[in-house]
């Protein structure tokens, strides 16, 4: 939970080479099917916004206009898990991105992939680990380049 953010994630530029499988959703969350919900129309809009300049963005269409979430246990800053078959896990982060709460706050954005390249959660952290103000809208996010990700942002092949 919080306690793990804060051990691991002693800055914001640690989000970035943070391994998503050892994240809060992996110790966390547990999938309970009665809260499964469909993404809010602020959420698809900002998943959208941020999948965009992929090659592969279209890939992700469906999910996100069908998929079920449910909200992760982040203290309030908005992270939700894509509702995936059992046995599925972290596999890479497919856009990470950048952007001021409305108290002044920076929040990290970072949209991950399962191991089969589905969407599996959008995972948001407020550097203060308050919860989120109020929710960015696309034109106030900064989608981090590659090469300030930290990481290797690759690109998704055809669906397995």
């Amino acid at each position: 939970m919080v306690v793990l953010f804060s051990m691991v994630r002693s800055s914001t530029k640690a989000h970035s080479n943070f391994r998503m499988e050892k994240s809060m959703s992996a110790e966390s969350f547990h999938q309970n099917r009665s809260q499964e919900r469909s993404l809010r129309d602020e959420e698809k809009g900002l998943l959208g916004a941020l999948l965009s300049n992929r090659p592969d963005s279209h890939r992700f269409a469906e999910e996100i206009l069908i998929g079920k979430v449910i909200d992760m246990s982040d203290g309030g800053m908005g992270s939700v898990k894509f509702v995936v078959p059992a046995g599925r896990s972290w596999g890479m982060t497919l856009v990470e991105a950048d952007y001021l709460d409305e108290d002044g706050v920076l929040v990290s954005i970072a949209v991950n992939a399962d191991d089969l390249g589905g969407l599996y959660e959008v995972d948001f952290w407020k550097a203060d680990f308050s919860p989120l103000k109020k929710f960015p809208r696309p034109e106030l996010v900064k989608i981090r380049a590659a090469k300030e990700a930290g990481e290797a942002i690759g690109f998704l092949g055809p669906p397995k």
